[in-house]
């Protein structure tokens, strides 16, 4: 832009060439951007990595999750859903069912489901997991503060240079 002495109006989106007087609306501009960062030459190489195939069963590592919890299973009391929510919710789990995601349980914990309105006017199942949440035992995991970062480095005079 500069070296074509081009303004840029970001406030009415045009750019203007001063010598001809004309404005040009950004919108009627085709962009072209020939910098390709490193991210993206990442992102090309691995593209499984950003879609969402949760169909895959078999996984890559040995690693089980689980929440350890305390006490007997926490269940909550069945209440009934309007029909309109009910279909909602059964039409929204058959879809993550069938993606993998979760499976069905005989689990002995169940918590409460929620429909809430999305902004565009539909429904989202949630849990209310307020139960399970008291019964859960924290897992702690140390982290390291900047202060303990700090007494780690080494000392260095005001003599030395660093390297």
């Amino acid at each position: 832009m500069k070296h074509s002495g081009l303004l840029v109006d970001v406030s009415n989106k045009q750019i203007i060439e001063p010598w001809k007087q004309e404005k040009i609306p950004m919108s009627t501009l085709n962009i072209v951007h020939n910098d390709v960062n490193i991210y993206d030459k990442l992102l090309q190489k691995y593209p499984e990595i950003t879609s969402a195939d949760f169909t895959k069963t078999q996984t890559k590592h040995g690693v089980l999750h689980f929440i350890p919890t305390k006490g007997p299973p926490v269940q909550a009391k069945a209440r009934r859903l309007s029909p309109e929510k009910l279909a909602i919710a059964k039409q929204e789990f058959k879809k993550i069912e069938d993606m993998g995601i979760i499976r069905r349980s005989k689990s002995l914990y169940a918590c409460c489901l929620h429909m809430v309105p999305k902004p565009d006017g539909g429904m989202r199942p949630t849990g209310d997991y307020q139960n399970l949440n008291a019964i859960t035992i924290p897992i702690v995991i140390p982290c390291h503060t900047y202060k303990i970062s700090l007494l780690t480095l080494p000392i260095r005079k005001s003599s030395q240079k660093w390297i």
